[in-house]
């Protein structure tokens, strides 16, 4: 946030920062500084259309409008559907769809801010709420040195360009350095989705394919979201919601502490203990482990059944997949196909 105030401070705009409920604090600082209408862009999460809703009901009764744009995705809702116009649910046909209509280099084209810098307004000058405020506790992650930010996100994408080609083959090791590590980036809006698309789609090596593929993941996930709520708290295959599970809190927890004896698994969870980040790779075995092994389906546990969700760097799972058991869902393929085509191998076969 500090960083896009100052980058909006010099082309002549500024960012006002408020901490507390958005659907009160958006209506109320309209009316503080007399905004004829709101703009924002689209969130897919059930709770966050909630949100929306009724921030632009308050608006409507204060005589505002509220307009909401595409921006986190490169196609969303309904722009990709079936010939029989429906929301896919298998990946590979909902992809060579996504890549037929990103033949129009529209839909990946940047938008310049420069021409209408003269429009920006100052914002009123106010301190930006410090960490302490927002109910954040001191942590190690600051000795960490992770790349925030959009100027971290630059340094993490240059990085990675030199290393798009080899994607498709580092990726499965989770000792080198094969992802991008720019999930979390793309999360919060620090790098376009676009940019990284367009710099994908102007390679021809199977690596940069493969990464492509992983980005159009988040499109996928983004609609069936959309179009299936559900799965917030619901398996994607509703006869899947019958499965049972001990659900036994000691082997989660020690699941979540890394504490399983399957060294694997166990680092897997301590990285993400100890740094909020787990490798792509490290996140599939985990969901193994803790369904096919643990057999645990707790879909939201509260703060003190597991370290994981204290510790997972925010926006890291796929959107619409809030259980990790429920990460191949929606795809027919089962387990054993599915595992061998990753070339992973299940922590409990050795």
């Amino acid at each position: 946030m500090a960083e896009l105030r100052a980058n909006l401070e010099a082309l002549g705009g500024g960012l006002t920062v408020l901490h507390g409920p958005a659907r009160r604090l958006v209506p109320e600082l309209a009316a503080q500084i007399g905004a004829n209408a709101v703009y924002a862009n689209h969130d897919y999460e059930p709770a966050a259309i909630d949100r929306d809703a009724a921030v632009e009901r308050d608006l409507r009764e204060q005589g505002r409008a509220f307009h909401t744009f595409k921006d986190q995705c490169v196609f969303e809702k309904n722009e990709v559907l079936t010939q029989a116009g429906k929301p896919f649910s298998v990946f590979t046909p909902y992809k060579n769809a996504w890549l037929a209509r990103a033949a129009d280099p529209f839909h990946l084209k940047a938008c310049p801010v420069e021409p209408y810098r003269e429009r920006f307004e100052p914002a009123p000058t106010a301190p930006m709420p410090t960490l302490q405020e927002m109910g954040f506790e001191p942590t190690n992650l600051m000795s960490l040195k992770l790349p925030t930010g959009e100027s971290g996100a630059r340094r993490l994408f240059e990085d990675f360009i030199g290393r798009m080609d080899d994607y498709r083959d580092r990726r499965d090791f989770p000792a080198v350095q094969g992802p991008s590590y720019l999930s979390v980036h793309l999360r919060f809006g620090t790098i376009s989705i676009r940019e990284l698309a367009r710099a994908a789609m102007a390679r021809t090596s199977e690596g940069a394919a493969t990464w492509l593929s992983e980005l159009i993941w988040r499109d996928f996930y983004f609609q069936i979201l959309w179009h299936h709520p559900r799965v917030v708290d619901h398996a994607f295959k509703p006869e899947y919601d019958a499965l049972v599970f001990p659900d036994r809190d000691d082997l989660f927890a020690a699941w979540c502490q890394g504490r399983t004896g399957y060294p694997l698994v166990d680092a897997a969870m301590r990285q993400i203990n100890a740094s909020g980040y787990m490798h792509n790779r490290l996140r599939l075995v985990e969901r193994v482990m803790k369904c096919g092994v643990i057999g645990d389906a707790q879909v939201a546990p509260e703060p003190d059944q597991g370290a994981l969700h204290r510790h997972a760097a925010p926006g890291r799972r796929r959107p619409g997949v809030v259980a990790l058991r429920r990460g191949i869902e929606d795809t027919p393929a089962p387990y054993a196909i599915r595992w061998r085509r990753k070339r992973i191998t299940p922590p409990m076969s050795g």
